[in-house]
This record gives C-alpha cells, structure tokens and sequence, in this order.
C-alpha cells in the first residue's frame, strides 16, 4: 500500500489525486488574494523571473489540464454569488458577510469532446487578515450548515451532468483544507448526503478529521500549520495540547501524512527550528507552510521508483533547496525538535538538480532524481537510484573494504567488510570511497572510480597507471523474473518468489523483490530479504539478518546455535514482522521472555549457546511478535 492510496482508488489514480487537489488547491489560495483579483498573476509573474534552478521545481500556479472555473449563470447561482475577487462566499458564523471571509472556488474537468468528468469543491486557504478569525470556529465545525447553498448548486449541476458524488473532488489548503475536513465531518447531513462518498483531500489542514476511510489530509512535518489543531472538539482543547509556546505537538493520525519533510533552506538551517516550532514563530516555523503551495514534491515523492514501497507513515525526506543551499548542504533525516523518525528508514528523493543526499544509520530509499548528484551512505541495507545525469556514490573506508558484485542488468552491490550492511546501487557514473575522514567528517583521501562494465577503474592520478588500483567485480549468482531456487556463496535473487539456500561455510544471500525464502546454513551468514513478504530461515552461526520492506518472518531452526543479529525488525513504517522460534528452543512464552535481556534500545535473548539480538525494539514490542512453534 503506496504512501498516497485513498479509498479503492489504484495506486495511481491516488496519486493523481493528490497531485490534482494539490494544484486546485493552490490556484484557489493564490487567486484574489486579499480582494485583489489578479495576486495569482501577480505571483506566478514574480517566480517566472527566477534564474533557472533558482527554485528545485518548476512552479506554475494555473489549473490543471482541462479544468477550468464554472460561472453563476452554469450552476444556477445569483451573480453576487461571486465576490469581487471572483470567488464564491460562503457566511461566516462568526464575521457573517464580511468581505474576504471565507471563500472557495467552484471548478470542472472537461475532456476533449467538451464534456463534464469531475467537479471540485476547493475552500480558498487564508488569504486575509479576515480568515484568522475564522480559526475560532474550525474545531466546532459551526460553519458546516453554510455550506448548503454551494452544495446544493453543486449537487444539481452533477446531476444533470451524469456525475456521482465519487466525481467530486472537496479540497483546499491550510484554512481551505480545515474546511474540506468540516465537510467530510458533515458529509451525510449536508445536501441530502449527496457528498457522503466525494473524495476528499485536505492539503497543510490544520484540522484533522481522523477517518482515513473519508478523507487523506497531505501536509509537511516541518509545517507549523499542517494538522496543528488537531482533532480535538474546541480551540481550547487543541491549544491545551501545545506545548510551550505553543510548540507543535507532532502528534500522529491515521488520516494524515506525519513524516514528510519538505528539506528547504529554512529547515537546512543549523538553528532550525529556534527558538521553537510553533504557530507563532512564523517566520521559521511557516516557512513549509508558503514553501507547500508551490512545490512539485508530492509528484516528486510518486514519480520515485521506490514509491511502491512507501507506507502512509514512511519518513519521507523530499529537497526542496534553492540553488543558494544545494551545493553545500547535505539533504538528510536530520536530528531535530520538530522530528521523531531520526533514526529510522526513511525515503529520500531528490530534485532536478544537482543535489548532495545523505542517507543515515538505517536502511534507506534513495532516489536522487535529475541532476549531477552525490550520494553519500552509511551502514544499513540502502538502496540507490542515481536517477538522470552523471551522479557519485560514496562510501566510507577504502575500495578494499568493499566486495562489489555488478548484476546483469548493470545493477550494483557493495558488501561492506566492516559491518555497514549491503548497499544496492543503479544510476551511478562514479564511486568515491572516504578513506581517513577529518573530525568533521570530511574525506582526506577522497578514492575515485568510474563505473566499468567488468571492474570499478581507478581515476586518481597515476603516471602509466603504475599504481592505479582497479576494483574487479566478485562472482556471485542471480535470478531472473522467474521463480528461482538457487544456492552459492553470493546469491542474488530476482523478481520472483525465490528460493535461495547457503553453502555450509556461510554466504550472503538477498532476495530481491518477490515473496522469498533464505534458508541460511551452519556458518556465518548474511541473510538479507529486499522487497516483499520473505521467510529467513537461521540454523547456526553468527548470522546478520535483514528482512527488509514487507511482512517477513525470522525463523530459527530446532537445535539452532550460534550468535544472530535482527536489524530491521518492525522497522519499515508499514511492516508486521514476527520471530519465530521452533519447539525445543524453549519451553514456553514465559520461558522465551525470561531469557530476554532490555539492554539499551535492543533485546538480547539468550540461553545456552544460543543468542538472539533484535535491535530497536522493546520487550513488550517483540512479546506480541513472536511465536513459539509447537
């Protein structure tokens, strides 16, 4: 289930959804801007003077294709329906008819022939001082019932254009998508519930209306605005929630995206978020609140080839630097106030330019888009795609320390020798290893090689290439589409359900993607699943053990003995991981609990010669995911 599903909706129609919504929602907040008609215009003029690549994206405030504002006269509407700006009002219940109060646009779709295919609701966010007073009544939901008039003119012209309510699109940003959640709260009551199963989207809502089965609210982690007022019934409610100064409360709902970090040179700063992140700190703290309406990252984050991948709570570090920042700041899961995931996988996606990426501890999702990239690993189970343009991996230590495997389709695999896991590579023109590192962590032999078809060539400088020192491809054996069962000492299993089994003096084995099975041996394995729901079966040694994104089970055989380490348990947001150890290992689920040790974020569990080590996970965590066999 991709990051961006909704309802029934494919994957990909999800996606388009959110890419759709997130440009009306856009248009409708830019336009009439504090009563002046043309602000959009005025707006999308001043951007389209920046240099190229000033800004990551390209931005363009207009409607999507084929979409277009539908008029009084279409949907039955007096003419002072529309304000002067152009948007149509809707009564306030605390500032009544005032002008610039709340707002929204009325829009269609129309194919090529000219007919109607889907029709949005989209509430204008705060684009005056008027607004903010609206915030008072937002959690109560008291502006519901003045809905009805639009709703009604709405409903009507659907019908008589042969739409259903699954044609509807409710949306807005900020103020506008607190007012998509009222809707979706009121769905069934308002307009004889014709909208009870419209699609709707909330985009940066402060408001949280938590049924993920009615509607998906998109925001930014590092937006002080985006899902600031909770859920909770009153105003006062959700303020009692904040903390000091009224900090952000970072809290998680099942309706909302939580760990999405739009990395823009605000949040790259060394003092983010000081003094704290906060709706009153506005101009640190609302930075990716502005920086949301014009980003492309949502079709940024879908256009990923490890998109599939994502989860509704992934850590998802998406660039959003101006060419000020992007040549000398490291886009990564940062350590912060305003964060909760540092630490934990996390997907990382680039721009269209030149981008240096750096991945953390664990096993991250890289995806460096267009541009002349660096990327920069650590230990974990990482996987890379370079994406377009000349891009650079680098890797800690020297070249020695790495045995490099080159698969058939030019995919690569480095396997580090000083326990940094296995790093999966495409897209990369060249491969830099630090060597000695400075305090600041600043390579002092920077060790370059360009990528060749049968070895990694040596680029430092050498007369006659005297003492260049290539790096040849290891041997290794690999899958293919199908359902493979293959056995050796490197194994690299393809797309299908495979079966890969260890030589008895130990191997590494990875899965791929595909629901597999590693069977490792009596020696000293490597044992890492990819993609998919896997199986990784442990019968001795000191083994290394990584079940990677999916549901995987970690089996270990009857007599097992030995020293095994679990890396990623339960780590992927999304996965449902569970220990399963055969009959004669323990007596019972008081036996296997007694044997656990909580030594620091890890568990230890250990009886005789045997020793199990799960890291970052708690006692009463792995209690619910193990299962003795019978």
């Amino acid at each position: 289930m991709a990051m961006f599903d909704y309802k029934n909706h494919t994957s990909e129609a999800s996606a388009e959804l959110l890419m759709t919504t997130h440009k009306l929602a856009a248009y409708a907040s830019l336009s009439g801007a504090m009563g002046i008609g043309p602000s959009r215009e005025i707006v999308q003029g001043f951007t389209d003077q920046f240099p190229d690549g000033a800004y990551p994206s390209e931005i363009d405030t207009g409607l999507p294709a084929g979409w277009r504002e539908l008029s009084p006269a279409e949907l039955g509407l007096p003419e002072s329906a529309l304000d002067a700006a152009g948007h149509y009002t809707i009564d306030s219940p605390v500032t009544g008819t005032l002008p610039t109060g709340p707002q929204a646009k009325l829009l269609g779709e129309f194919n090529e022939q000219g007919q109607l295919t889907r029709v949005s609701l989209t509430f204008t966010g705060t684009n005056s001082p008027v607004d903010i007073i609206d915030y008072l009544q937002l959690n109560a939901g008291t502006i519901a019932p003045n809905f009805e008039p639009l709703l009604v003119a709405l409903k009507n012209y659907s019908q008589a254009n042969g739409l259903e309510a699954n044609d509807v699109l409710i949306t807005g940003y900020s103020l506008g998508g607190g007012m998509a959640n009222i809707m979706a709260r009121f769905r069934e009551e308002l307009a004889d519930g014709f909208f009870a199963e419209a699609n709707y989207i909330g985009h940066a809502s402060p408001l949280i209306y938590d049924d993920p089965e009615v509607v998906y609210n998109y925001g930014y982690e590092n937006d002080a605005v985006h899902r600031v007022a909770g859920s909770s019934d009153s105003l006062l409610e959700a303020l009692q929630e904040q903390g000091p100064l009224l900090s952000h409360p970072d809290t998680s709902y099942q309706s909302s995206t939580d760990n999405i970090v739009l990395f823009n040179d605000m949040y790259a700063s060394p003092l983010w978020p000081l003094p704290t992140f906060s709706l009153l700190n506005i101009p640190v703290s609302w930075y990716a609140h502005v920086d949301g309406l014009i980003t492309n990252a949502i079709q940024r984050i879908a256009d990923s080839p490890f998109y599939e991948y994502t989860d509704r709570e992934s850590a998802v570090i998406v660039s959003n630097l101006s060419s000020l920042s992007r040549s000398t700041v490291w886009v990564e899961d940062k350590q912060t106030s305003s964060s909760n995931h540092f630490g934990q996988p996390a997907f990382l996606i680039g721009s269209e330019h030149a981008d240096k990426i750096r991945g953390g501890e664990s096993s991250d999702y890289i995806y460096a888009g267009g541009g002349d990239d660096l990327i920069r690993l650590s230990s974990g189970a990482d996987r890379v795609d370079g994406g377009s343009g000349i891009n650079t991996l680098r890797l800690k230590g020297n070249g020695t320390d790495w045995d490099i495997h080159q698969l058939s389709d030019g995919t690569l695999f480095f396997n580090s020798k000083q326990e940094l896991g296995l790093k999966q590579v495409e897209n990369v023109s060249y491969v830099e290893f630090e060597g000695l590192t400075s305090a600041t962590g600043s390579s002092l032999i920077n060790q370059r090689y360009s990528v060749g078809e049968e070895k990694l060539v040596d680029e430092r400088f050498s007369p006659f290439r005297l003492f260049k020192r290539d790096l040849d491809y290891r041997e290794h054996v690999e899958g293919d589409t199908d359902d493979n069962e293959l056995s050796g000492a490197v194994v690299f299993g393809g797309a299908g359900n495979d079966t890969l089994t260890a030589l008895e003096g130990g191997s590494l084995l990875h899965g791929g993607e595909g629901d597999d099975t590693l069977m490792g041996g009596l020696g000293n394995d490597q044992l890492y699943g990819g993609e998919g729901n896997d199986t990784l079966i442990v019968r001795g040694g000191n083994d290394v053990l990584y079940g990677g994104i999916g549901d995987d089970l970690f089996v270990f055989d009857e007599g097992y003995r030995g020293s095994a380490v679990i890396k990623d348990f339960n780590q992927h947001a999304g996965d449902q991981d569970w220990l399963v150890l055969a009959s004669g290992l323990f007596e019972d689920q008081a036996d296997l609990l007694g044997s656990a040790r909580q030594i620091g974020n890890d568990v230890v569990i250990s009886r005789d010669e045997l020793q199990i080590t799960v890291e970052h996970i708690g006692i009463a965590e792995l209690n619910e995911n193990s299962l003795l066999l019978a």
